[in-house]
């Protein structure tokens, strides 16, 4: 490719990297009229700025010539490593988002659980919040990210479930959901209810316990567990 444009005028001496990170078709050895000079990558993950060169001959002289336009301008043969788009992401510490609210809901839970109750010390009871996905089940309060990471991709769930002993109760779900676009885009957690019967919208609040109660019947599951 370096003597190129010692064979003919119209020729363009390319020059070829040493680090063997090209490789070419067999047809660049031959070099043979209208034949078709392929370049590729040794490396999967990068491109050649310029990938095939066609065989021209005039008056028995020959040289390589770029097929495409854009490759006219190429002198110097390389390959480039693509530039890999990186998703959108959630780094933020679900743990900080949700620990106040979960600790809230089972306050609440246990005043009324002890008003539906009363001979019953509910305060005895030793209640925790725990987080599940499709994969792992019942990671306790305090160990997210050890179990999960920090940095989650768009469309990450975790079902968040309040407990008490063997008995799991699944209260809410929180998505990774990511807004706007290009260098506004920002990505948080956003919060679900269960059992609606549409598809439950995304809150970027943390639900109430009203709410929660209702979709989830935190109340009724565990009544039934302390009236054993």
């Amino acid at each position: 490719m370096t003597l190129n444009s010692e064979f003919n005028s119209k020729g363009r001496a390319f020059s070829v990297p040493s680090d063997n990170s090209l490789k070419f078709s067999a047809e660049c050895q031959s070099g043979n009229e209208n034949e078709i000079c392929n370049i590729g990558c040794n490396d999967k993950t990068a491109k050649p700025n310029l990938n095939a060169l066609s065989c021209r001959c005039k008056k028995n002289k020959c040289y390589w010539n770029p097929t495409s336009k854009t490759g006219r301008s190429v002198s110097q043969l390389q390959c480039t490593k693509e530039a890999v788009e990186s998703k959108p992401k959630c780094d933020s510490d679900l743990e900080r988002s949700v620990g106040k609210p979960m600790l809230s809901i089972i306050k609440v839970l246990k005043k009324n659980l002890q008003r539906s109750n009363r001979n019953f010390d509910v305060n005895s009871l030793v209640f925790g919040y725990s987080y599940s996905t499709s994969s792992v089940s019942n990671v306790m309060s305090g160990a997210w990210e050890a179990s999960f990471g920090k940095s989650h991709e768009m469309g990450s769930s975790f079902e968040m479930n309040v407990v008490l002993g063997n008995q799991v109760v699944p209260a809410a779900v929180a998505t990774c959901t990511c807004t706007g676009k290009g260098r506004k885009q920002r990505c948080g957690y956003y919060y679900q209810l269960l059992n609606t019967k549409n598809k439950a919208k995304l809150m970027r609040k943390f639900p109430k316990w009203n709410h929660i109660n209702k979709s989830a019947k935190l109340l009724d599951t565990f009544n039934r567990v302390v009236r054993g």
